[in-house]
């Protein structure tokens, strides 16, 4: 006899509809950038009618189907910021995973540090122009510190203090 093992896992399950049909609870794949020059950090203000509407947050968004999560970061940090990454990037490193329930699916979350090129003596230029209005309204570099005087989205000011904190610890 086979021994079976226990894992604290829950499984994917189906629900019914309005109309009585059933469906599956869905995963959907997230992207979250915090963008890092020197002391600064992007942040961008969420259009009314999305979810956490009028809050701020870093870039992030869905994976989309014909990309891998690195080419849906520079994806949605363009997006949301006008920046390119491949022309102004120092470094990109997924520091996180986080499987979180949302609403009826659950999302991964991949989350990357990004972190300019510190040589030069702006960050990169946020071009406003290509917003899409229906989701974000505005992106600014701010000083890291200035993220508790905000609306915060998704407990992202939470993360950007933890990553400014821990790097003053470990020097």
């Amino acid at each position: 006899m086979r021994k079976r093992l226990d894992f604290d896992n829950v499984p994917n399950y189906p629900v019914l509809d309005e109309d009585g049909n059933e469906r599956w609870i869905s995963r959907s794949v997230v992207i979250v950038a915090l963008i890092k020059w020197n002391n600064k950090v992007v942040v961008v203000k969420r259009a009314k009618d999305v979810i956490m509407g009028d809050h701020w947050c870093m870039p992030c968004g869905y994976l989309d189907w014909n990309e891998n999560i690195e080419e849906a970061v520079v994806r949605e940090v363009y997006e949301e910021t006008g920046i390119d990454l491949r022309e102004h990037l120092h470094t990109m490193n997924l520091v996180e995973v986080i499987s979180e329930p949302y609403g009826r699916k659950q999302d991964v979350s991949f989350h990357y540090l990004i972190e300019m090129d510190e040589e030069c003596s702006e960050p990169p230029t946020i071009d406003k122009s290509v917003l899409d209005p229906e989701e974000t309204v505005d992106a600014v570099w701010i000083k890291w510190e200035e993220i508790k005087h905000l609306d915060v989205a998704f407990n992202h000011d939470f993360r950007i203090m933890a990553n400014f904190l821990n790097e003053t610890e470990n020097r």
